[in-house]
C-alpha cells in the first residue's frame, strides 16, 4: 500500500495500491497454428492480503485466519472473469456454448503453495470431467500474513488469475472441440506429428 489512514472512522480515507501482474502463454503459442489458445493460460497475480488492507486502514487487529486464511479467494476473482465471458460473448457463441460446450467451472484454489518457487511453477489447472462436459479450473494461491517472518513477502494474496480474454475464447472455441462434430483437427486426426504427414 501506498498510504496509510488517519484514525477509523474520523476522516473520510482513500487508500492507493499496487499489483504485479505477468501473462503466461502455452509454449505452443508462439508458432500462430490455430491449435492452441491466444489468451493467456493463467496471469501470475502479486495482491494486497485482505488483512494488509484492513491494517492500513487503520484497523491493526484485523485477522489474518479470518479475512485470508481461505481457498476462494481466487476463485471469485476467476468467477468474475468467467461472467465477463459469458456476459460479452456472441449471441450464437453463446447458443453453440450452451447446447454443445463443454462449460468451464471455477473450482477451489489449491495450496497455499507459501514458497515463491512453488507457486511460480505450479500452473493453473484446467480438468475435464468424466464425459467432457465440464472443465474444472482451478488456481494455485499463496498467502501470507502483516506479521510473516519474512518481511518483503508479508501481506500478500498470490493469484493464479484467468484471463476474461481465456474465458470468450474457450465459450467461443475451446468449449466447442468435445461435442457436435466440433473436434479439433488434432482430436480427429491425431497429434502434431500426424497432421504433417497427412
Amino acid at each position: 500500500m501506498n498510504n496509510t489512514c488517519p484514525i477509523p472512522g474520523k476522516h473520510p480515507c482513500e487508500l492507493k495500491g499496487l499489483t504485479v501482474s505477468q501473462n503466461f502463454y502455452h509454449n505452443m503459442e508462439i508458432e500462430d497454428t490455430g491449435f492452441y489458445p491466444n489468451a493467456a493460460q493463467e496471469q501470475k497475480a502479486k495482491l494486497m492480503s485482505k488483512q494488509m488492507v484492513q491494517w492500513h486502514a487503520g484497523h491493526v487487529n484485523a485477522s489474518f485466519d479470518d479475512l485470508d486464511q481461505n481457498n476462494y479467494a481466487c476463485q471469485n476473482l476467476n468467477q468474475v472473469a468467467l461472467q465477463w465471458g459469458l456476459d460479452h460473448a456472441d449471441k450464437d457463441a453463446m447458443d453453440n456454448y450452451n447446447k454443445y460446450g463443454k462449460k468451464m467451472v471455477i473450482g477451489t484454489d489449491m495450496g497455499p503453495f507459501n514458497a515463491g518457487p512453488l507457486w511460480i511453477w505450479i500452473y493453473m489447472q484446467y480438468t475435464d470431467n468424466a464425459d467432457h462436459t465440464e472443465t474444472v479450473v482451478r488456481a494455485p494461491n499463496m498467502r501470507t500474513a502483516v506479521n510473516y517472518w519474512e518481511i518483503q513477502v508479508g501481506g500478500y494474496h498470490y493469484c493464479k488469475l484467468l484471463s476474461p480474454y481465456r474465458a470468450l475464447e474457450w465459450i467461443h472455441v475451446d468449449s466447442q472441440k468435445d461435442r457436435g462434430g466440433r473436434m479439433s483437427y488434432e482430436q480427429k486426426y491425431g497429434g502434431m506429428d500426424d497432421m504433417l504427414i497427412q
